[in-house]
């Protein structure tokens, strides 16, 4: 066959992948009768998929090795292979795995460049943040920007008077930011005696009108405090923000601009003090401490919040060795004092959920097993509280501790489901010898019910959320419940401690974002399933959808229902997030400045967008729609307090525009039918009945429900652009641009994935 035309390509390259899979396939049939007696598969009835968290958590933590079972079995074991991916300007890539928003936003970026069959664009789109401006956290004395610390400078405008000339806050400036710590990160990492620091500081400024002496715990509080509180210092808000000049837009023309990052940005705010840190841990590495522990642990979140993701990774390996060297793994000797055992109780709890989370963020091995030797929860009873901090006030059944007991409860469980569930996946992908659970509908339906199975298992979420006590629940308004995806509005109790609202918050917005995550994989697009192309989908535009139960029976006009109720799930759980956050940043300030909470939203926005992607037309898609509106709203006050807020906001923008022209191009190219559905769009989608939170078995996870959108007023929007303005280059080339954006937002901060010129995406991962 002659090729002449792109599509005729396109075509021919289809045609020829499939005979290369039947010619995989009939290889893999041969293989498999010649050695049927060594390669045993499991079925999903048999024992595994029902199994208890518990049990599973045992398998994963099995004192035989992944490498002695490798040496002693005859079939090579197949791992849910993940990406290679450059996040900054460089020739140098790391992995993400499955879990990762990167895979994620890959999948994304397959799809549309099958989706309107044209290849991938080779120059590099270019997208500035905090680690593209700069090397590395710590000033370089060769090319320093920083200005002098100055109360009556205005935050956001660029000085003529630089200087390599360090700079540190004076002690008044000083205080004001460690005050600021108090209601903020020691109310979520709770790992400093509060008394023990006060008499700590005050002895490193005993001789009046000279600077303190240097302290590297000191500093590092003080620098992610600074990070926090020019959010409190400076309003963005209505100021214009300075733009990149025309010269330095993409080269390609599509106008997509980018706000600077620089020096003055809150993501990098304190990094002299960051470096003298650094400096002063250098000369503790051989003999560490405590507090050479909680130095590390607060570098972490600096370097989060500074958007060096990967520097953090490493140095939170460092700090969980730190804490081992320490024995804080350990139970606590007898013959300490209560106080300090239950301090080295939260530190090294405290370290593991930061661990933990890091690693199902990036989809990355988690370093410590978690043995049986490992020491007990930390307590929170109420004399306790007295003495770790001056927050003397409790609530019921809880203290200001609990919220480290809570949180380690929950990560911990997710942590199970997560180790669990991907060790699933990898036995059923070496059973059928696949590479990803997308190439075989029965891998992915046995996936879907094992996670099912595992978030309602005894130690699963649900359980945890039935256990957590009612004084850490924000109350809802109109009969709605906390830890559920009714979006009912928040009823903020009016004289309850700032700490104790916080505490509901976060619990609450970090348990939408782990389910969210674990749903997540299961948001398919038709160009990697292509077993669903003949698939006709229940019908996504119903006045009256089925009830809760008919929904979660597999349909036989699907091969996956369970997937898809998983991709519904992870949808419903991100509106919830979206929701939760828009209305505290609108009528409150406890998330202000917050760079988790942006994180939170980020991952809820791109997985919202994917989504709708997957599944245009649908009726979750249509409230996925209109969450996206209120994240861009997010984004937008999150943009007044540092620049990648605002970043974040035009990306999202433009991306969701992308979203609403990406239909009528399917249309055009027969992808699509007449009622804006993909061939492969979620039948299960429009199974959402209203029901009660309260009487379900899956209440407060999978979440088929009302979203209670129409209720807040909120509108389904017009396209936000007009698609007889754009031909399929110029689609093309804008999503190009959208996709690249998108690419360098994720962790905080924002990286940049750029390619060399004319290189191809396929070059930078591998699949």
């Amino acid at each position: 066959m002659q090729v002449r035309t792109l599509p005729q390509a396109f075509r021919e390259i289809e045609r020829l992948g499939q005979r290369v899979k039947e010619l995989e396939a009939e290889l893999e049939n041969v293989r498999l009768n010649g050695n049927q007696h060594d390669t045993p598969f499991t079925s999903p009835s048999s024992g595994s998929v029902g199994l208890p968290v518990e049990s599973q958590q045992v398998s994963a933590t099995s004192s035989i090795s992944p490498t002695d079972q490798t040496l002693h079995s005859p079939v090579v074991r197949r791992c849910w292979e993940g990406v290679y991916a450059s996040p900054n300007d460089t020739h140098a890539k790391q992995f993400y795995g499955p879990s990762s928003l990167f895979y994620f936003i890959k999948r994304m970026e397959d799809f549309l460049t099958t989706a309107l069959q044209q290849p991938r664009r080779g120059q590099p789109i270019w997208f500035n943040s905090a680690s593209k401006s700069f090397a590395s956290p710590t000033p370089e004395r060769t090319r320093e920007f920083a200005e002098p610390f100055d109360d009556s400078t205005e935050h956001g405008q660029h000085g003529a008077h630089s200087t390599n000339q360090e700079q540190y806050l004076t002690t008044t400036q000083e205080e004001y930011f460690l005050g600021l710590f108090w209601q903020s990160y020691h109310c979520s990492m709770q790992i400093i005696d509060e008394t023990a620091f006060r008499e700590h500081y005050r002895s490193l400024c005993d001789v009046p009108g000279r600077s303190r002496k240097p302290s590297a715990l000191v500093d590092i509080i003080v620098a992610i405090c600074m990070q926090y509180g020019i959010a409190f210092l400076v309003r963005r808000k209505g100021a214009a923000q300075q733009q990149l000049p025309n010269s330095e837009q993409n080269p390609d023309g599509t106008g997509i601009s980018d706000v600077i990052v620089d020096i003055d940005d809150a993501t990098i705010a304190g990094r002299w003090h960051y470096y003298r840190c650094q400096s002063l841990l250098a000369a503790e590495l051989e003999n560490p401490t405590i507090t050479t522990l909680q130095c590390h642990i607060f570098s972490v979140i600096y370097l989060c919040n500074a958007s060096f993701q990967n520097m953090a990774h490493s140095t939170l390996a460092q700090a969980v060795r730190t804490a081992q060297m320490l024995g804080l793994h350990l139970e606590p000797p007898e013959d300490m004092p209560n106080t300090a055992r239950e301090l080295r109780k939260r530190i090294w709890w405290t370290l593991q959920t930061v661990e933990i989370k890091t690693c199902m963020k990036l989809g990355r091995p988690l370093i410590v097993s978690l043995p049986s030797e490992t020491c007990s929860l930390p307590s929170d009873d109420y004399q306790l509280a007295l003495l770790s901090s001056s927050t003397t006030s409790g609530d019921g059944s809880v203290t200001w501790l609990s919220y480290t007991v809570q949180n380690t409860k929950l990560v911990l469980a997710a942590r199970a489901i997560h180790v669990a569930f991907f060790e699933r996946c990898d036995d059923l992908l070496t059973g059928r010898n696949r590479a990803t659970i997308y190439e075989d509908d029965q891998v992915m339906e046995e996936c879907a019910e094992f996670l099912q199975t595992s978030i309602r298992g005894l130690q699963g979420l649900q359980a945890w959320v039935q256990g957590i006590p009612d004084a850490l629940k924000t109350k809802r308004k109109n009969g709605g419940e906390a830890y559920s995806t009714d979006c009912s509005a928040l009823e903020m109790e009016r004289f309850a401690p700032t700490w104790l609202q916080r505490h509901r918050l976060l619990l609450e917005l970090l348990y939408h974002n782990l389910l969210m995550n674990l749903f997540r994989p299961f948001i398919t697009f038709p160009s990697t399933l292509s077993g669903h192309a003949s698939c006709q989908p229940i019908s996504g535009t119903s006045s009256s959808p089925p009830s809760f139960a008919s929904s979660l029976s597999p349909s036989p006009t699907t091969r996956t229902p369970l997937a898809e109720q998983n991709a519904v799930s992870c949808i419903r759980h991100s509106i919830a997030l979206t929701n939760m956050i828009h209305e505290t940043l609108t009528n409150t300030d406890f998330l202000d400045g917050w760079h988790e909470a942006f994180q939170w939203q980020w991952n809820a926005a791109l997985s919202l967008i994917g989504f709708i992607l997957a599944n245009p037309g649908s009726a979750p898609s249509r409230d996925a729609r209109q969450a996206i509106d209120r994240a861009i709203d997010v984004f937008e006050i999150f943009g007044r307090h540092f620049a990648v807020g605002t970043s974040a906001a035009s990306v999202t923008r433009q991306l969701t525009a992308r979203a609403d022209i990406l239909p009528n191009r399917l249309r055009q190219n027969g992808g699509m039918d007449a009622a804006g559905r993909t061939s492969a769009v979620v039948g299960a989608a429009s199974g959402l009945g209203d029901v009660s939170t309260g009487t379900q078995e899956l209440q407060g996870i999978s979440g088929f429900g009302s979203m209670g959108l129409g209720n807040k007023g909120v509108e389904p929007n017009a396209p936000l652009v007009d698609m007889e303005m754009f031909d399929d280059e110029t689609v093309r080339t804008l999503l190009d641009g959208t996709m690249n954006m998108a690419y360098g937002v994720d962790c905080f901060g924002g990286v940049d994935f750029s390619l060399p010129e004319n290189a191809h995406l396929i070059d930078g991962w591998n699949i």
